[in-house]
């Protein structure tokens, strides 16, 4: 989503099926991603495993990650990956614009 020439959000919604001991696993995820005059303010992420859904909020402020609501040991490590994606889509999609 644009505003002017302002990236504003983007999402982006994945399907990953895989086999295990024969039966199929799937796993339906979401990262959406929100900025403020090009910069990373904001990620939602959501995953869905047969039926369980898991919520995770990531809150950016110039290019530094302030607070997540992940528990998990390599948080910092995602919140990093989430900046690097972020930029990343910054070049890319002002390219396209």
């Amino acid at each position: 989503v644009f505003d002017g020439s302002e990236l504003k959000k983007y999402e982006n919604k994945a399907l990953a099926i895989r086999t295990e001991k024969g039966a199929p696993d799937s796993l339906l995820t979401s990262t959406t991603f929100y900025f403020h005059q090009n910069q990373l303010v904001k990620v939602e992420e959501w995953g869905d495993k047969e039926y369980k859904k898991v919520y995770v909020d990531w809150y950016f402020w110039e290019g530094r990650c302030l607070y997540y609501t992940l528990q998990k040991d390599r948080a910092d490590e995602r919140a990093a990956l989430l900046l690097t994606m972020a930029d990343g889509l910054l070049k890319i999609m002002n390219k396209v614009r």
